[in-house]
């Protein structure tokens, strides 16, 4: 007895999205809730849902017409919002802006154009981060006279950047990532120190009740630290020494914070 195939259905996702632990590099699957929605259109929001490899994808969405049917791509492409929330507490929440369809992984225009595996979730400032290097602070913009909320700090290792992260609403940040190997030495392990350069990203104008556009976090104007001697003054980076085994806090003497401006 044979079967006849009556009907084959096309089906087409017009989104997915890798999300990367921006500390440890690992694909993040598990945890996220990440709505899709025209923009300021809450109530027509989809949910993306992990496929098995830990991929994000949506289908379905609204404005698309029949292209997720094998139909044709409307044009122009509608523009979408992503919010992405982590349930678990790991990681700030991240907000994109798209035009879709997009044929392959999608990616925000600021990273589009280089090789950044998937889209970075930055570390809650709350978080545990077992085995990673970590700096936590405190940004504060004494000129706005508030904490500087979504500010991005970068470490440098010789040169090189070795961590990236962002300041949530209250200016609270984790950068947390792995150790530079260590310069050939006779000295233990435990005696060994790395220099490091902290930059600052900062825009005071941003809401701290709501996380910015990644794109717009991630092109904040460059910003100074600002010095607590007399007289105050603003330097363009920080250098600080990293110990293994222990979480740097720099601050300024007689200050809990760091203080920053543009």
């Amino acid at each position: 007895m044979s079967s006849a195939v009556l009907e084959r259905i096309t089906r087409l996702a017009p989104l997915g999205l890798e999300f990367r632990d921006q500390a440890s590099g690992r694909r993040i699957g598990d945890g996220l809730v990440v709505r899709v929605m025209p923009p300021g259109q809450p109530q027509r929001s989809v949910l993306a849902q992990p496929n098995p490899s830990g991929i994000h994808v949506a289908h379905d969405l609204p404005g698309l017409g029949a292209w997720s049917h094998g139909g044709a791509e409307p044009l122009p492409l509608p523009e979408f919002e992503i919010q992405v929330e982590d349930r678990l507490g790991r990681f700030l929440p991240c907000n994109l802006r798209l035009t879709l369809p997009e044929q392959g992984l999608a990616k925000p225009a600021c990273l589009a154009a280089n090789s950044h595996p998937g889209i970075p979730l930055f570390s809650a400032p709350t978080r545990i981060a077992p085995g990673l290097a970590v700096i936590r602070a405190e940004l504060f913009n004494p000129v706005a006279g508030k904490p500087a909320a979504w500010a991005v700090l970068a470490a440098e290792y010789q040169e090189q950047q070795v961590a990236l992260g962002m300041a949530d609403g209250q200016g609270r940040i984790l950068l947390a990532f792995a150790y530079p190997e260590p310069a050939l030495s006779d000295q233990p392990l435990a005696a060994t120190t790395w220099p490091l350069i902290l930059k600052v990203h900062h825009q005071p104008e941003l809401n701290p009740l709501a996380a910015p556009e990644l794109c717009l976090a991630l092109t904040q104007p460059a910003a100074g630290f600002v010095t607590l001697a007399d007289p105050l003054t603003l330097q363009p980076s920080l250098a600080v020494r990293l110990k293994p085994g222990q979480e740097l806090r720099p601050v300024y003497a007689g200050s809990s914070q760091l203080h920053i401006a543009p």
